[in-house]
């Protein structure tokens, strides 16, 4: 998926659901190389905050390089 420039409130909302029903999966949502308009909303939002302050990475590497180093998924 490439990066998203925009969101609403509806978008922040169906984002928010994902992230419930991935935690309900044991699935943990990040974000990364998030647009700084798509952050200020998400904040506004509230979303940001119920994510936590380790969902939100400058790159998909910097996903990947982490995850790697705690052991999770490489494939």
């Amino acid at each position: 998926m490439g990066a998203v420039g925009e969101v609403d409130y509806t978008g922040g909302e169906a984002l928010r659901g994902l992230y419930h029903e991935l935690g309900d999966r044991n699935v943990t949502l990040v974000l990364a190389d998030v647009a700084p308009l798509v952050g200020e909303r998400l904040t506004r939002y509230g979303l940001l905050d119920e994510l936590g302050g380790n969902a939100v990475y400058e790159t998909v590497q910097d996903v990947m390089d982490e995850r790697t180093s705690m052991g999770g998924d490489r494939g």
